[in-house]
């Protein structure tokens, strides 16, 4: 049972990876350029999982990483194999006899048995997992039903290649990632899952199109597409707040201090983060820095 736990929890949270395809000569990639009179930063924007033939990475991005002294990342995806499993455990489920049958609408309960049973997964093997849990497990579900593998991320992949050569930077930390999960209300949790079950079904057409906006550089679509649903439906806000813009500011807070050093670094986090007006990229330009796409 503790080998079942460790092995879901670890697909789960191996999500902060991304789809990459080379990009035509003279195309601008999801990659940014910042300097200070002593350092450089290269920030690549990334979405979640990745497919093998995904490889080889468009060269700018192979070699910024290639010049760079350190690797920074939202987290060292390594590090959780390291963690208590009991307190992960507690993290993602209900202690007692509680369930999530408390805490969520009798029809998001119902939509949830039929997502888990298409997938295979019988309800009554999830129903100790909170609905924020669920509600990443359910997109992680379709994304490998869709042929993503977080096996192939580019934080996995960039990585390894760092791993003994280069000196690797956490911008958050995964119990920083976690508390954010920790600190949703109810109302919160139960949104996100009702949300996350009703976009399932369009989840292939909006890969494709992430694939197109990610792989031709386009930050506005990119802005767009994150969006979306907050313009859509402003009871959103709250968990965007939580997600997005909380965490764009601590990490751009971290980047200025790579900034504020000496050296090169190459960072990979969520295109999302980028994007926007509360992005990470503008947060840096509001602090005087010059953004350039590469």
């Amino acid at each position: 049972m503790r080998s079942w736990w460790r092995c879901l929890f670890l697909t789960v949270i191996s999500l902060c990876l991304i789809f990459v395809q080379s990009a035509p000569a003279g195309q601008r990639v999801f990659m940014w350029k910042v300097s200070s009179q002593q350092a450089t930063a290269y920030i690549l924007g990334t979405i979640h999982m990745m497919k093998a033939d995904a490889y080889p990475l468009d060269s700018r991005i192979e070699g910024a990483f290639k010049r760079a002294d350190a690797y920074a990342l939202e987290f060292n995806i390594d590090d959780i194999a390291k963690m208590n499993m009991d307190s992960m455990v507690s993290d993602v489920s209900y202690a007692g006899d509680d369930t999530i049958r408390s805490h969520i609408s009798k029809e998001t309960y119902d939509t949830l048995q039929k997502r888990l049973t298409e997938y295979g997964y019988p309800v009554e093997l999830m129903v100790k997992f909170r609905p924020w849990f669920l509600a990443v497990l359910l997109e992680t579900f379709e994304y490998q039903k869709l042929g993503l593998n977080p096996e192939y991320g580019i934080d996995k992949y960039f990585l390894r290649k760092a791993e003994g050569s280069k000196q690797i930077v956490e911008l958050e930390s995964f119990n920083l990632q976690m508390d954010l999960f920790r600190k949703m209300l109810d109302s919160e949790q139960a949104l996100f899952l009702d949300y996350t079950l009703r976009g399932i079904n369009d989840m292939g057409s909006e890969v494709d199109a992430l694939m197109k906006v990610w792989t031709n550089g386009d930050k506005k679509q990119m802005e767009d597409m994150v969006f979306n649903p907050l313009n859509k439906d402003k009871r959103l806000t709250s968990i965007f707040e939580k997600l997005y813009f909380e965490r764009n500011r601590g990490m751009a807070s971290k980047i200025v201090e790579m900034l504020s050093g000496k050296g090169t670094y190459f960072i990979a986090v969520g295109a999302g983060h980028l994007v926007g007006k509360r992005g990470i990229l503008e947060l840096l330009a509001q602090r005087g820095y010059t953004v350039y796409q590469q």
